[in-house]
């Protein structure tokens, strides 16, 4: 009974976020809108060249407050002085009775002033109680570029090889993300993104971000198709990093994201 329960909460999630869909549940990234092609932690491996030195984080949420969709994630990101960031992220979704788990490596380096570019090979897990477990590789690359100090923009493509699970039965989907950010304000950020998943319409996200305090920063974002509404803190203790979002889902309820992470 409870597997069948977990099927259907699945399915009815579908319209929002499907199988191997969950694209990052780091409270920084969601609630500025969900914005995953420019951030550090995201999907964008080119985004690792933004990060400085040994970084470890920890994000975790219970989605929607279904008591068996718990998922978290773990990233261990290394970039050196010439800019070039390598890195080891874990993502898991679910329970004992239905669980995916994303292992990704990802290489990111700068190549010139305005541009960076990456790759990253992730294995998608698939485990189901009673069922043959089954496994794909998949194949992501991005781009970042820098045109002034203020602004750049990011490319992504997600799956390029268009990965097939459950036996060559399903294709996992491709992705391709388009975003940019602005810092029209030495305190404040504005962010946005396109988002095109080949099972769905045209997904449009923007965010912001800005400095309340010394050490204290407010986000906020949107979706739309489908519309959500997010936000969130985020506070900086030297080299600590605590951070909070919450996401609010039109027939869903909330869910709230937590997390932290350390600076070397």
């Amino acid at each position: 009974m409870l597997q069948r329960l977990i099927f259907c909460c699945l399915s009815f999630i579908y319209a929002a976020q499907a199988a191997f869909e969950i694209q990052s549940v780091a409270p920084a990234v969601i609630a500025r809108g969900g914005i995953v092609s420019l951030y550090p932690g995201a999907s964008n491996p080119a985004a690792l060249v933004e990060n400085r030195g040994f970084y470890c984080g920890l994000d975790y949420s219970n989605l929607y407050g279904i008591k068996n969709l718990k998922a978290w994630d773990l990233l261990l990101l290394h970039t050196n002085r010439s800019q070039t960031g390598v890195a080891f992220q874990i993502n898991v979704l679910g329970n004992t009775i239905y669980q995916e788990k994303t292992f990704g490596l990802s290489y990111g380096r700068q190549l010139t002033k305005v541009l960076a570019c990456g790759l990253t090979g992730n294995y998608y897990d698939l485990t189901i109680s009673n069922y043959r477990h089954t496994g794909a590789w998949g194949l992501n690359c991005g781009a970042q570029f820098f045109p002034d100090s203020t602004l750049s923009f990011a490319l992504l493509f997600q799956n390029v090889n268009a990965p097939q699970i459950c036996g060559g039965r399903e294709t996992l989907p491709q992705v391709f993300a388009f975003g940019w950010r602005w810092l029209p304000l030495k305190r404040g950020e504005l962010s946005g993104e396109i988002f095109k998943d080949t099972r769905r319409p045209f997904i449009y996200r923007t965010g912001i971000r800005i400095e309340f305090l010394q050490c204290l920063y407010l986000l906020g974002g949107v979706q739309f198709n489908p519309d959500r509404l997010s936000g969130g803190l985020e506070l900086n203790l030297s080299k600590i990093r605590l951070a909070l979002a919450i996401q609010h889902h039109t027939t869903l309820p909330y869910t709230l994201y937590c997390g932290c992470s350390i600076s070397i």
